[in-house]
């Protein structure tokens, strides 16, 4: 048979877009500002593909002022009834893991643990109720449903509407490696250490097992409080958290080799490495003016954000504006402070003086700032939003993670060699910049980065995913990236027998010494006590008689 001809080819091509255009596609972005903000970009992509697009989002008074303009011209649908605020879940110093004492920590997990029902039940069902009957009647041809979206879940699939689920982190081994123990064999969750260290040192993969099986402990436990809200609504987990969150439909992430670890994927997930804007926000003219002044003056700029979540507090915030304007001076450096509204209320008095050197805003179009010419280096902590961003624009990061997948992005960044993590006290914050800033392979470093990441598909085969769910169809991954994702680095593979040997033996007189402290110290105050008991049963006697 002979191969079609061009006008065939495009007669087919035009069939197909025109099949595809005028859906109504129903967006839902998560629970916090960062994840909505993960999913404007498919939003504006949609909608230049001639979709009708439905951004639905929690009816309280902060996810209202996310988006006071709007996005573009899609419909802004606020559900639910309870006003709530993510800014203030798990907020206050005593979260602040990172800086936290290490005998505080385990602390801290078990508080989090003992909270976790009445902390999130509001947040994670707040749009249940009016979830379902608002499917029914709006004529949805497909849902884009953020992974974070875990109330949603359910009422999505039970509606029978085609949904593709959308998680804005790289394929990290904790959520698609399904194996305890092979996952306890890629560097861990919390703390995670240079791959060449867990090859050459028994120590270090001893150490990374024990933290990685606490925090597969912990998990169980989280899984099984986030289980009695589900079944307190009538709803199923199936399999777990972890379980619902990778076996939707179509599940698409973001990252890849350099920045993500090779692990196997299932059918149904696409690795698509980084979503771009397809049209790029304007930076305020004032901000522009400042950021143009910089770059005249020869001085570079170092943007400096901490997300939408992240909170300084009050040490961590002087020892920063302090190495600020130490660098300000004898570096000549600029500085940019992407720094939430309620962060800059709480932190006022710690915070620089603003002026000339640095600029304090409460929100940055952070794309476009990491473009201009004056910006040299990121402080950031590392979201993968903030990854993103920071590769697309070729700037080394000077990383200071805070929590969940940000210790993992920061160490892939720094192993491509587009970055340097930061100590937790800014000890080497003022020799890393002068490092960045002097040699250019760390910013060539990143670019190479956001170009390989760029070859995955980014927002056009997302929104191919999408159209084709609207049509009723989930397509399969991309072979090439499929195939190249799937070349597990053989060390990940091998069993780790005395690694696991060791540890549990490490574990097991851990805890048999805490039994034996407490042992003898219950010991011992009993026996004072008795002793006590009995020297005043002979003084009593004594008198008696």
């Amino acid at each position: 048979m002979a191969a079609p001809g061009p006008l065939y080819c495009l007669t087919m091509f035009s069939v197909l877009a025109l099949a595809a255009a005028g859906k109504h596609v129903a967006v839902f972005g998560g629970m916090m500002r960062s994840h909505h903000l993960t999913v404007v970009p498919l939003i504006e992509g949609l909608l230049e593909h001639g979709h009708d697009v439905s951004f639905v989002v929690p009816n309280t008074t902060e996810h209202r002022s996310y988006f006071p303009k709007g996005v573009g011209s899609a419909t802004m649908v606020f559900l639910g009834t309870e006003d709530w605020a993510f800014d203030t879940l798990f907020s206050g110093p005593e979260y602040d893991f990172k800086n936290l004492p290490w005998y505080k920590k385990p602390l801290l997990f078990a508080k989090v643990l003992s909270t976790y029902r009445s902390t999130l039940d509001v947040p994670m069902f707040s749009m249940h109720d009016e979830l379902g009957p608002w499917l029914a009647r709006a004529g949805v041809d497909a849902v884009l449903l953020h992974a974070a979206s875990f109330g949603s879940v359910p009422v999505v699939a039970a509606s029978g509407i085609p949904w593709v689920s959308y998680f804005s982190v790289p394929p990290l081994p904790l959520f698609l490696e399904h194996d305890d123990d092979r996952v306890c064999r890629y560097p861990n969750y919390m703390k995670p250490p240079p791959v060449t260290e867990l090859k050459q040192s028994l120590v270090a993969r001893v150490k990374n097992h024990m933290v990685c099986r606490f925090l597969q402990t912990y998990m169980v436990f989280a899984d099984r409080e986030m289980r009695a809200l589900f079944d307190a609504r009538g709803l199923s987990m199936g399999d777990g958290l972890l379980q619902m969150i990778t076996s939707a439909p179509s599940l698409m992430l973001l990252g890849g080799p350099p920045l993500s670890h090779n692990v196997e994927l299932k059918e149904n997930i696409h690795v698509l490495g980084v979503i771009d804007r397809p049209q790029p926000d304007v930076i305020p003219a004032g901000m522009l003016g400042w950021l143009d002044a910089a770059r005249d003056a020869g001085a570079p700029v170092v943007y400096v954000s901490m997300g939408t979540k992240y909170e300084l507090h009050e040490n961590t915030c002087t020892r920063l504006s302090a190495l600020l304007d130490e660098m300000a001076t004898s570096l000549g450096v600029r500085f940019l402070w992407s720094l939430r509204a309620s962060q800059q209320e709480t932190l006022r008095a710690y915070l620089p003086a603003q002026g000339e050197l640095v600029r304090i805003d409460k929100f940055t179009p952070q794309p476009e700032v990491l473009q201009h010419a004056a910006v040299k280096i990121f402080l950031s902590h590392c979201g993968w939003g903030g990854v993103t961003d920071t590769i697309r624009a070729g700037i080394p990061v000077l990383g200071y993670p805070g929590m969940q997948d940000q210790f993992t992005n920061a160490r892939m960044l720094q192993e491509a060699g587009a970055g340097v993590i930061l100590e937790e006290d800014f000890s080497n914050l003022v020799e890393s910049t002068k490092l960045l800033l002097h040699d250019p392979t760390f910013a060539a470093a990143s670019k190479a980065a956001g170009e390989t990441l760029r070859t995955y598909g980014g927002l056009p085969r997302a929104l191919e995913i999408i159209e084709a769910a609207a049509e009723g169809t989930y397509v399969k991954p991309d072979a090439e990236v499929h195939a190249k994702m799937n070349e597990v680095d053989p060390f990940f593979l091998e069993p780790q027998d005395l690694v696991q040997w060791l540890s549990l033996a490490i574990c097991v007189g851990a805890i048999s010494l805490t039994l034996l402290a407490c042992c003898c110290v219950g010991r011992c105050f009993c026996g004072r006590c008795c002793k006590r008991g009995s020297a005043a049963a002979e003084d009593r006697a004594k008198k008696r008689q």
